[in-house]
């Protein structure tokens, strides 16, 4: 469903957004819409690409592997899926 892109500094949401919310989100944060997760990486500080290659894909200019803990602290203290 969320993948990093081949170079690693950007990933894209596959376009199973349904899927997205019934398996993902609903269980990782308070909410299971799709649009509100988007709204929440923008203010997280992610952009999407618009044009070329990686047209559709979220990135950040912070490091990657700033990025990782950055969406691990955005969810839910109880989640049992990363534990």
């Amino acid at each position: 469903m969320i993948c990093w892109v081949d170079h690693g500094r950007a990933f894209v949401i596959k376009k199973d957004w349904k899927r997205l919310e019934e398996e993902f989100l609903c269980r990782i944060f308070s909410h299971s819409k799709y649009r509100s997760f988007t709204k929440q990486l923008s203010i997280y500080g992610f952009k999407q690409f618009t044009a070329g290659i990686d047209k559709g894909c979220f990135y950040n200019e912070v490091n990657n592997i700033l990025l990782v803990h950055m969406l691990l602290s955005l969810t839910q203290s109880n989640n049992t899926l990363l534990n």
